[in-house]
């Protein structure tokens, strides 16, 4: 293997930034199943804190422009970077059921839509799990929790419920932290389309696509079922299929039929040899049902996302037949040759692989069936081919 220059060891090296930045237990915490800033109780800036911070932002800004949403750094972090606590704390429970638990949100809507004219808790304090809930809230006094309140009022309390629930604090955006990854994050662009000056980032979002939208397009990504990879994979051929020998095997279809076999199948293959053992990734756990999808996105493409659709990239797959020799043959021995290795080639730089129909693959896609949960010969080839090309983005 060698390594390759393009979009996906770039994507690469950005996807192993971030992973490297939100690991730091000083900075980051999670909170709803996401990772998210882990805030300093200095409300003064601390220039080291600062710094780290700046540079975090505009790694999560590259990882966003390049690759999408850099799970699991949470969707409402960026929501407050692009559009501001105003509007990220409202209670938008489109928005708040894509990423919060059923529980959590049960839980914020209960208090919210406590009628103004009544305590925002109904038990007693001592054995009232809202009440505890709410007195923990920086900055939500607990004589106004328990007195009516106004429209304003009320709109305030639930505001900062939201921002608590989402971020661990009523009001980030004026926390040194939080500035610190804003600037990082909102990074100077070069002028594009009728654009006659550069701008900050947030500020062409101000005027792009609604950031909700954006944000839930960039979040919807994660591979949830391994067939939805199957609809970004294009099979091509370099060049016409011409058997000389008339064997009229459909080789282009039982490509398309394996491979798809291989990457809705769960886990590792079965009966694998000690070599394929040896090159699993621990991160790739046996049981996951997306293992194959997820390392085949992460060799073709250097991440696990799917594409933002309808315009996103897509993979490639070149079929080239070679029926250059009369395999197979019978050797001095009197055993069959099925003539050269198998070549399968994986140009991640270019989101492409490649795969040569020569005898040898003809044999293995004829002498076995595609059965589910079944694992074939050609499938455990796929797989070595894949584990020893991972990282490599060049690899054949």
């Amino acid at each position: 293997s060698a390594q390759g220059i393009g979009r996906s060891p770039r994507n690469e090296v950005v996807a192993q930034a971030v992973k490297i930045l939100v690991s730091h237990g000083r900075f980051w915490i999670e909170r709803e199943g996401y990772l998210t800033l882990r805030l300093h109780p200095s409300r003064s800036p601390i220039p080291y804190r600062f710094c780290i911070s700046k540079a975090t932002g505009l790694v999560l800004l590259l990882h966003f422009l390049f690759v999408g949403a850099p799970l699991p750094v949470s969707p409402f972090l960026f929501h407050t970077l692009f559009d501001g606590r105003a509007i990220a704390s409202k209670l938008d429970t489109d928005f708040l059921s894509r990423f919060l638990s059923p529980h959590s949100l049960s839980f914020i809507k209960r208090i919210v839509g406590v009628p103004l004219d009544q305590p925002l808790y109904s038990a007693q304090p001592p054995y009232c799990e809202v009440y505890h809930y709410l007195v923990n809230i920086p900055e939500i006094d607990p004589t106004l929790i328990s007195l009516p309140r106004s429209e304003e009022e009320h709109r305030g309390v639930s505001d900062s419920i939201v921002s608590y629930a989402t971020l661990g604090t009523p009001d980030i955006e004026h926390h040194p932290d939080f500035l610190g990854t804003g600037d990082g994050f909102n990074a100077v662009v070069e002028p594009f389309g009728e654009q006659d000056r550069r701008h900050h980032i947030l500020e062409v979002s101000s005027f792009a696509t609604p950031c909700l939208e954006l944000i839930k397009a960039a979040f919807d990504r994660e591979l949830m079922f391994s067939s939805d990879i199957l609809q970004f994979i294009d099979f091509d051929e370099t060049n016409e299929e011409l058997d000389p020998w008339g064997d009229k095997v459909e080789t282009v279809g039982l490509i398309i039929r394996f491979i798809s076999h291989y990457l809705v199948e769960p886990g590792h293959p079965r009966d694998v040899n000690d070599v394929i053992r040896a090159l699993i990734d621990p991160e790739f756990t046996a049981p996951d049902s997306v293992l194959r999808a997820k390392l085949f996105l992460s060799v073709t493409t250097g991440s696990t996302l799917l594409p933002v659709r309808p315009t996103g990239w897509r993979i490639k797959c070149l079929i080239t037949h070679d029926y250059s020799e009369a395999y197979p043959t019978v050797d001095q021995e009197g055993n069959d040759d099925f003539g050269p290795d198998i070549v399968i080639e994986f140009r991640s730089c270019f989101k492409t692989f490649s795969i040569t129909n020569n005898a040898r693959l003809r044999y293995l896609l004829i002498s076995e069936n595609v059965e589910r949960g079944r694992d074939t010969a050609f499938v455990r080839l796929f797989h070595a081919q894949l584990l020893a090309c991972d990282k490599a983005y060049t690899s054949s």
